[in-house]
């Protein structure tokens, strides 16, 4: 998602206008979006199910949460979620969960970014090296019936959960979602 932080999506410039007072980042890789978040001024909360990486320092506005996103969002309060960037497991049925979950945690106008909305890091949209089984259910992986734009198609379309407010081809692709 780092690409796409002062060009292409240009998430600096929704996070300048959105004002967010914390960012939830969900998937950090090797936290090259993280050390840009850090620079915005907000707190900066990670969920990850990787390693902590090896180019961040602790710093007292940053915390780690090393699991799975769609264990953790639902101990979230509601409505207590600003801003969110979602960059992590690229499959449909995470996706799905992460971005339902997130609607009663969200405040009402607050954003959601998403990485690699075109291209996957393998054909299948699954990244065969993260979801090989516990707390992955990869047999529902496989058979979930949307492709991972399908997802975001389906909670915009109708307007009832998030709308598409910004998008771009580049870098994989990305997206920003506000929560109506």
């Amino acid at each position: 998602m780092f690409q796409h932080f002062d060009k292409y999506l240009n998430v600096s410039e929704l996070i300048d206008a959105a004002g967010p007072s914390r960012i939830f980042e969900f998937g950090a890789g090797g936290g090259n979006n993280t050390v840009k978040l850090l620079g915005t001024g907000a707190e900066v909360v990670v969920v990850t199910d990787g390693v902590h990486p090896e180019n961040i320092d602790p710093h007292p506005r940053l915390t780690w949460h090393f699991e799975i996103s769609y264990k953790f969002i639902p101990r979230l309060s509601d409505q207590s979620v600003q801003f969110a960037i979602i960059d992590t497991d690229h499959n449909a049925w995470t996706l799905d969960r992460e971005l339902c979950l997130l609607i009663p945690k969200m405040e009402k106008g607050g954003l959601v970014c998403i990485h690699d909305t075109e291209t996957f890091k393998d054909e299948d949209g699954v990244m065969l090296h993260y979801n090989t089984g516990d707390p992955y259910p990869r047999e529902e992986i496989e058979k979930f019936p949307l492709g991972y734009r399908d997802v975001i198609d389906e909670l915009t379309e109708f307007g009832d959960a998030y709308e598409l407010i910004r998008e771009s081809k580049e870098s994989c692709g990305a997206i920003a979602l506000r929560k109506t």
